[in-house]
């Protein structure tokens, strides 16, 4: 089959990728073992077909516009997204792809957006779906208590239809953290990427959500290993203001308040009370962590950022495997060839028996390929803006 006719790779819903954790001797020797309880119950949630799925999202889509029109009449509503969008309009308003793809555009959709709002117009692009559903958190509006609840209804059967992906990937990544807090990551990127899923638009729903999970779990991990160096003098002063607090608290026969701590040190209370808020929520990297005191957190941090590399090597060498894919079985062993392995152009001509010249042709044909295909850029290129 032509290259025209060659269908579009997507990523495929797991039909049975719990059963192997059902199965193992370790879960079923205890039946109290959350994870393991877990498992199973999602393991008993039916999978939903295309056809129900679609269904669903295009049932959504509806309340979606219901609500946010109603909500839109509401005086107080409409003028709180205006503000909003005039501090930072990226956060109110889901953009159209082309507004992030060149400066160009995002100058002229830029300029079009602060037009609309000088004029106290809401643009044409579809608000921000947290925004809408804050405002009905703190409001409470009965007349969209129906349509809300049927939304949640509809979006939880979704959620819970999809766990099984999401485990599939939170394995992936389970030498790096808890599969426990790996399916949790992953649960946040499968309810965002519901938000912002659009039916009509063709994509296969796995396939959508699958990187919002993905950039989900890493975002969280990168999050999760941040830690803040504090000078060691802090730690000095907290030792010296326990030790005073040790010996106040054997006089007075209780543990003693800021201010009796005050009187007794001679230092301010208000000083004494952000000692022990700077140290309670930092650690210097140089802190002992252990009894021996031959561990450092220096040396734990280390290993965590090491992890945290490994991941995104891993997921680059993936999302790179991917780009290839779109070129042809020729062009994409001629990139890995000259860009993976070193070969020279005369060593890949002699392997494929053509000429230089005619290598030298493919290899540009396929960069141009790979260059100019905007999902291909776009995924790639978060991980030059890193560097």
């Amino acid at each position: 089959m032509g290259r025209r006719g060659r269908k579009k790779k997507e990523v495929q819903m797991p039909e049975r990728i719990i059963d192997k954790f059902v199965e193992l001797d370790d879960y079923e020797s205890s039946n109290t073992d959350l994870l393991a309880l877990y498992f199973r119950d999602i393991a008993k949630i039916p999978l939903l077909t295309p056809e129900e799925e679609k269904t669903l999202f295009r049932r959504l889509k509806e309340l979606k516009q219901q609500i946010t029109k109603i909500m839109l009449e509401k005086k107080e509503v409409y003028d709180k997204i205006i503000e909003l969008a005039h501090k930072d309009f990226e956060e109110v308003f889901y953009l159209p792809i082309e507004y992030w793809r060149s400066r160009k555009n995002k100058t002229e959709i830029r300029k079009i957006i602060k037009e609309e709002l000088e004029k106290n117009k809401i643009p044409d692009y579809e608000i921000n779906w947290d925004i809408i559903e804050n405002f009905y958190k703190e409001h409470k509006y009965e007349e969209l208590k129906d349509l809300f609840n049927e939304y949640y209804e509809i979006r939880n059967k979704i959620i819970t239809a999809n766990l099984r992906f999401v485990v599939s990937i939170a394995l992936k990544f389970m030498k790096y953290f808890e599969l426990a807090d790996l399916i949790s990551f992953g649960t946040i990127g499968l309810m965002e990427a519901i938000k912002r899923y659009d039916v009509d638009k063709n994509n296969k729903f796995s396939t959508y959500c699958y990187h919002w999970i993905k950039e989900a779990i890493l975002r969280n991990f990168k999050k999760n290993i941040r830690l803040v160096r504090v000078d060691e003098r802090w730690f000095r002063m907290l030792k010296d203001i326990q030790d005073k607090e040790r010996e106040l608290a054997n006089i007075l026969g209780k543990i003693p308040t800021y201010e009796e701590l005050a009187d007794y040190t001679g230092i301010p209370a208000d000083r004494i009370k952000e000692i022990y808020d700077i140290v309670k929520f930092n650690l210097s990297l140089d802190y002992p962590i252990n009894e021996d005191k031959d561990t450092s957190l220096f040396e734990i941090v280390k290993s965590e950022e090491d992890a945290y590399r490994n991941v995104k090597e891993e997921m680059l060498i993936e999302d790179i495997q991917d780009a290839l894919n779109i070129l042809t079985k020729r062009e994409r062993y001629i990139m890995i060839a000259r860009y993976f392995q070193g070969k020279q152009l005369k060593d890949i001509a002699r392997e494929l028996n053509i000429s230089e010249q005619r290598v030298a042709q493919i290899e540009a044909r396929a960069l141009a390929k790979l260059r100019y295909n905007p999902k291909v850029r776009n995924k790639l290129i978060k991980y030059f803006r890193d560097l």
